[in-house]
């Protein structure tokens, strides 16, 4: 479920229509082959929200290629929070523990990748 406070949409220039970013797995007459598609007949501007893919998606399945939009959303509005609580400790010259530190830098980096900017240093 989108968060209500986002002030910006996830992908402004690009999707205007939530229902392109909910995207649904089909089986093809083939095995192990799926195609990944959100409802193009319903979507509001197809030619710039139309989303279809397929092929072998090995160990990793379709549903993870078909859940990303929802992962990177939920990632977003869990980044928020807890860069605030990062800064709060800083600000007490406290540090996350390592392990907690990697993970927010873990996610920082993955929505940089999503958003296609360059991975910092």
């Amino acid at each position: 479920m989108a968060n209500p406070r986002r002030k910006a949409p996830l992908f402004p220039t690009a999707v205007t229509d939530p229902k392109a970013l909910k995207l649904q797995v089909r089986a093809t007459d083939h095995p192990g082959q799926f195609n990944v598609e959100n409802d193009f007949r319903n979507l509001e501007h197809f030619d710039r929200e139309h989303v279809h893919f397929g092929g072998y998606f090995g160990t990793h399945g379709p549903h993870v290629f078909a859940a990303a939009p929802e992962l990177l959303e939920a990632v977003i509005d869990l980044l928020a929070p807890l860069e605030r609580a990062s800064l709060m400790l800083a600000a007490k010259g406290k540090k996350l523990d390592r392990s907690a530190q990697a993970s927010l830098d873990f996610a920082r980096a993955a929505v940089e990748k999503a958003h296609g900017e360059a991975p910092r240093g």
